[in-house]
């Protein structure tokens, strides 16, 4: 996600953590994510709390363009399927 997603998207990588955790992250590149992840620089829960964040600032125009044109919403969806696929 961070690779594919993240830093096609916002061009880094911003990890906020407080300063007796060793204070907040920033990475420009995906490469130099990658090799602080390989280190052991960024904890587990520190990447899923900054991956949240970002997708959230992604997806906010989506959310915000069907909450004011909720008509569109219905229309953005294929019915359930009875049957699960096989």
């Amino acid at each position: 996600i961070v690779r594919y997603v993240i830093f096609p998207w916002e061009h880094r990588l911003r990890i906020r953590r407080p300063e007796k955790f060793g204070g907040p992250l920033e990475y420009e590149s995906s490469a130099a994510f990658e090799a602080a992840w390989v280190r052991g620089e960024i904890h587990p829960q520190d990447l899923k709390a900054a991956a949240a964040e970002a997708l959230d600032r992604l997806v906010a125009p989506v959310r915000t363009y069907l909450a004011a044109h909720p008509d569109v919403a219905p229309q953005s969806f294929l019915p359930a399927s009875p049957d699960p696929p096989s």
